[in-house]
């Protein structure tokens, strides 16, 4: 099905999915904490520690801790992976 094709039922257009590898999506949130890194000023591990005090609370920053426990959750899975170890999503 192409994704200029209707539901029938409400003739909404159906969106693109982008499969991608998990090397890829490494790399797409690694460029992401930079980015959050750069423009704060500190390291992602820094602010998360500051968020277990209180320090900051801003949208921007909950998706910062988002992207960054992402990332440590895919890294969890590939190091099992690569251990040959079964893995669990979560």
């Amino acid at each position: 099905m192409s994704t200029t094709e209707r539901f029938p039922e409400n003739g909404t257009r159906l969106l693109p999915i982008r499969t991608v590898t998990t090397e890829e999506r490494r790399n797409e949130l690694l460029r992401k904490l930079a980015d959050y890194e750069r423009r704060y000023g500190c390291t992602s591990e820094e602010m998360s520690e500051s968020l277990r005090t209180g320090a900051y609370d801003t949208i921007e920053i909950a998706t910062w801790m988002y992207d960054y426990r992402s990332l440590k959750r895919l890294e969890q899975r590939a190091g099992r992976l690569a251990a040959g170890a079964p893995t669990k999503i979560s």
